[in-house]
């Protein structure tokens, strides 16, 4: 009878804790995939992206999110790479849609960025070769690179986006749009499909701003 209720305590405890972790890892019980746990996470102002030094299309240098100056702009940030024949040409084909809405308003506050996962081969010339498939406008549209692979990683890991090597030379990474201030904190992550959801949120963060 004791060996019994033993085994029963230690079910019950086993159970308990199981069911902890279980709302740990699915935020109370209230997101089930991965993405929507950043989401969530993004609309606690829980995601913040380091300062990032990155390399654009044209070789130079810049220096991003390392601090939040009034009258900065507001991005969109996708992670893609150049040779990426599936989810980044979608993401590119989105981000012109969303390049010519800006356009089409004139002069704003909002920003789109890609910046690559693959910085060994996205070279300048690769990412201004992905911008012109994509007729980005490189005053509406900047492409960069991290430009070391360490840094690449570690805004990765901050900001919860995967980029899993497939084993074919590629990978497989997050398809989203990402809603950043200048200071790098995350406000927002969307579907690529729903470009005009970012875009009205970014707007909108852009007004607001000082």
């Amino acid at each position: 009878m004791a060996e019994l209720l033993g085994t029963q305590l230690g079910c019950a405890l086993l159970l308990a804790a199981l069911a902890g972790a279980t709302a740990q890892l699915t935020d109370g019980l209230q997101a089930w995939t991965y993405e929507e746990l950043r989401q969530r996470s993004a609309a606690r102002g829980a995601l913040q992206a380091p300062p990032m030094a990155l390399r654009d299309a044209g070789g130079q240098a810049l220096e991003l999110f390392g601090g939040g100056a009034a009258g900065a702009p507001v991005y969109l940030v996708d992670f893609i790479y150049t040779r990426c024949p599936t989810v980044c040409q979608a993401l590119g084909s989105e981000f012109h849609r969303t390049q010519e809405a800006l356009r089409a308003e004139g002069p704003q506050r909002v920003r789109l960025l890609s910046v690559s996962i693959d910085p060994r081969h996205d070279t300048a010339s690769a990412l201004a070769a992905h911008g012109r498939l994509h007729r980005a406008d490189p005053a509406l549209w900047t492409l960069a690179a991290p430009r070391s692979e360490e840094a690449g990683r570690l805004a990765r890991k901050q900001l919860g986006v995967v980029a899993v090597p497939d084993g074919f030379g590629g990978y497989v990474h997050n398809g989203s749009i990402h809603l950043l201030d200048a200071g790098g904190r995350v406000h927002g992550i969307f579907g690529y499909a729903q470009w005009p959801q970012a875009l009205a949120q970014a707007r909108a963060l852009a007004a607001a701003a000082p």
